[in-house]
Order: C-alpha cells, then sequence, then structure tokens
C-alpha cells in the first residue's frame, strides 16, 4: 500500500471522528415526504387560465410508510378541472435525522420552503401573467421530533399559471424555542445552499433540500398515472483561497473575485464564474436518490471529508510555509503533504475507491476535487470515480451536469473497478507513469473497516 493510499484512508478516519458528532446531531435535512394530489372538477368555464389559487391551504391527505428522506412523493404533475380555478389536496411530512435515519434531530428546528421557478415561459401580450419574482424562504411550520411525520399543508406557489414548473426548497434552522446553547445569530437564517468551507457545516443546521421540477397542470389526465419523484437534490458552495506573493515576499491570502487574476484564469479555463455577491466561487448540485440504495446517496462521511478537504486546503494555502530546518529529519507533516499533491503543477492521478457495501456513490468527493484541482492547478488530472453497476448513471450525471465547475484538462470519469485488474489498467497512464497520486475512500460509520 503506498502512503498516498495509507493516508487517504487516515484522512477518511479523521474526517469521521473530527466531524460525526457535529454531523449528527442537527446534520442531515433527510426530509422524509410524502406528497399526493387529487383533482377536484372545477365548473369555471374553460380557456380562461387563470393563476392557481394561492390563499387556501392543501387538505391533508395521505402519510408516507417508510419515513424516506426528503420529497420522495412529489407529484410529476396535478390540477383540476380544465380552464378554471383548482382545488387541490397534497400533504407532506417531514423527518430530521441522519444519513441512515437511524438518530432522529432531538432540537426544535423552524422548517422553511421556498417555491423556485424552473424555465418557466416569460409573461408575453396575449397571456402577460404574473411577473415572477425570488422571495426570501417562508416559515412552514416548527418541527419538532415527538411530532414527526404529521402531515402539514404547504401553499401553491404566488400567482402559479398553467404548464409551468417549479422546484420545492426545504430549510431549517434552530427553532427559536429551543435552547440556544451557542447558536450563533447566522444559524437562524434559513439557507438553500450547504457551504462546505465553513467550519460550523453541520453544527447547527441540517441540510437543506430541493425537489425535481414539479409542472402545475388543469389537465385532471396527465395527473393519473403521473410518476412520483424519487431523487433529490443539494446544492454546496465553497471559495477556494488562493496564496500569492506580495512585493515584500510575504504570502498573503486571496478570495476570488470577478476581477481578480484568479478569476480571470478561471473564465479563460471556461470554468464557472459566480456572482460574489450572491454565491461562493464554486457551485455544486449534486443529485441522489431518496430510496434506500446504499450506493446512490451522498453520505455524512462524504460531506464531512469533502468539507475538510476544502477546508484543510484553504488554510494551507493562506499559511506561509514552515521551513524545512523546523522539522525533524524525516518528519513528515501528512497536512503538508496533502498540500502538496493537490497544489502540484504535475498531472495528478486521483482514484476514488469502490470498498464494501460503500463506492462513490453520488460522486461529491471526485466533484470536489476536480473543482479544486481546475483552480489551483494547470495540469491534466486524471480522477476516476468508482462504484458498482447500478450506481454508474447517476455517477455519470453528476459529472456532466457540473461540468462548468471544472477545467477541461481534468479528466473525471466514472466507472466499475475491476478487482481482477489492476488499478494501472484502468487508468490512463501519463508518460508512461501508471502509479496513483491519490486514492481517497468514504465509508458510512456504521459499516466495518
Amino acid at each position: 500500500m503506498t502512503f498516498g493510499q495509507i493516508f487517504a484512508s487516515i484522512a477518511s478516519l479523521v474526517t469521521l471522528l473530527s466531524l460525526v458528532d457535529e454531523l449528527r446531531r442537527v446534520k442531515a435535512a433527510d426530509w422524509a415526504a410524502f406528497f399526493k394530489s387529487e383533482p377536484l372538477p372545477s365548473s369555471t368555464e374553460a380557456g380562461s387560465d387563470p393563476a392557481l389559487p394561492t390563499s387556501s391551504p392543501f387538505p391533508v391527505t395521505s402519510v408516507n410508510d417508510h419515513g424516506k428522506d426528503v420529497i420522495d412523493r412529489l407529484p410529476l404533475a396535478h390540477g383540476g378541472g380544465l380552464g378554471g380555478p383548482i382545488d387541490i389536496q397534497q400533504s407532506l411530512s417531514d423527518q430530521v435525522a441522519n444519513d441512515l435515519r437511524t438518530e432522529p434531530c432531538y432540537v426544535d428546528q423552524d422548517i422553511f420552503y421556498d417555491w423556485v421557478p424552473v424555465d418557466n415561459k416569460l409573461p408575453t401580450k396575449k397571456s402577460p401573467g404574473p411577473s415572477i419574482t425570488k422571495k426570501a424562504a417562508t416559515k412552514l411550520m416548527t418541527w419538532k421530533n415527538a411530532n414527526a411525520y404529521k402531515e402539514i399543508p404547504v401553499p401553491l406557489p404566488y400567482g402559479v399559471r398553467e404548464g409551468q414548473r417549479w422546484r420545492l426548497v426545504l430549510s431549517a434552522v434552530p427553532a427559536a424555542s429551543a435552547p440556544s446553547g451557542g447558536v450563533p445569530a447566522s444559524a437562524r437564517i434559513p439557507s438553500s445552499q450547504i457551504y462546505l468551507d465553513e467550519d460550523t457545516i453541520g453544527k447547527w443546521n441540517p441540510f437543506p433540500v430541493s425537489s425535481m421540477p414539479v409542472t402545475f397542470t388543469a389537465n385532471a389526465k396527465s395527473v393519473k398515472g403521473a410518476p412520483k419523484q424519487e431523487q433529490i437534490e443539494r446544492t454546496y458552495e465553497f471559495r477556494v483561497l488562493t496564496s500569492e506573493s506580495s512585493t515584500t515576499g510575504e504570502s498573503v491570502t486571496v478570495l476570488p473575485s470577478r476581477t481578480s487574476g484568479q478569476e480571470l484564469v478561471n473564465q479563460l479555463k471556461g470554468l464557472q464564474v459566480e456572482d460574489d455577491s450572491e454565491s461562493k466561487a464554486v457551485r455544486l448540485v449534486i443529485r441522489e436518490q431518496t430510496s434506500f440504495d446504499l450506493d446512490k446517496k451522498i453520505w455524512d462521511s462524504g460531506i464531512g471529508l469533502s468539507s475538510w478537504i476544502v477546508q484543510v486546503l484553504n488554510r494551507r494555502l493562506s499559511e506561509p510555509e514552515v521551513p524545512s530546518e523546523a522539522k525533524l529529519p524525516g518528519e513528515v507533516d501528512p497536512l503538508d503533504w496533502l498540500k502538496r499533491v493537490l497544489t502540484s503543477s504535475s498531472p495528478l492521478r486521483i482514484l476514488e475507491l469502490e470498498s464494501l457495501f460503500s463506492g462513490a456513490g453520488t460522486g461529491i468527493v471526485a466533484l470536489i476535487l476536480a473543482a479544486l484541482r481546475s483552480r489551483i492547478a494547470d495540469a491534466e488530472d486524471s480522477i476516476l470515480t468508482t462504484d458498482l453497476d447500478s450506481a454508474i448513471p447517476l455517477l455519470q450525471h453528476n459529472i456532466d451536469a457540473n461540468e462548468s465547475t471544472r477545467s477541461s484538462r481534468v479528466s473525471l470519469k466514472a466507472g466499475v473497478l475491476d478487482w481482477d485488474q489492476t488499478v494501472s489498467e484502468q487508468l490512463p497512464s501519463q508518460d508512461g507513469d501508471s502509479s496513483i497520486d491519490l486514492v481517497v475512500c468514504v465509508r458510512p460509520p456504521l459499516l466495518p473497516l
């Protein structure tokens, strides 16, 4: 086993040991949500195409039997009689728990909702429709573990019209009535993003979640037999600190901005560029399944390791180098070693390893590494993320969907690692070198080593 492999295993364990307590306390917004729609007939004349009503809450209809995490039963389409006001029966029940749903959250949470429009058509003179503006999240309820799975109504999107598509975003903050326990004011503000570069990740706020697009329609026929949603998405953001030398020779920390040299490099590489006033420098949207399939979920350990790598690298990039004479002969600092590897200008070959019962899953660690390497180096890296056959389609989707976050010089591929073949046969060699520079592996905490 190479030093890189040993370090990768240690890094994963250190991440679990240092972050699991924080992540487990109020961690995942693994919302168990069950939606059911029943169109009701309408007596209004057809063809009027009014906006759907927004003042009445949905009557309660049903409960999720299995407690799936997130919005796993949202209908693809729903509505009522053609052309008239539409009344909809729909229910939502939620749960806040860890990734395996074995440990519920015992801290009361204020749950917020927000409907976000998806590629809706712009108003026309013939059908102007209401203007759609981005609004702040609205409080939906105060969640208590004792009342888990209690059905609650959710108002419709404001001014929603026929054929429009929306996503339902849920977020949570510690309830105002809950013991403060040192909860900072920033933790009381709901957010639809997960910030990997913040050291409070997973400590106070459950992770937010977004449904897949929901189509609103008055066509009752399209509702019958419409498939239920079995996927959700989460948005991850982080900044990458860069170390630039000033005229005095001192190391200074620079945040990428729209006018910085690093941002210009990113633009020239074709990398995603975000408005600093609205988001972090890097944004990834990662899809996962809501079922109990172990190979299609984002684990606590995956988020923990990704956040740990981002934060450790940012700290190391902003710190001056320690003179070699200050270290004992032969002493190697694993964190310095990781910094040297990830900031190396040489091409890297990185393997996200599939382990027993746990593979790359959604590919979050590989996606983070690809985004980091694209911003702090300009090398032709090869990254292979591996899992079972059944997980490859989801892995490939996340790789394709986040293409703008990495340079075209970084090759990121998903594949099934054949344990009967050597790794060098499955990773493309670079100048005849078939060695692996970095191996990463995440492991759910309940699975044995």
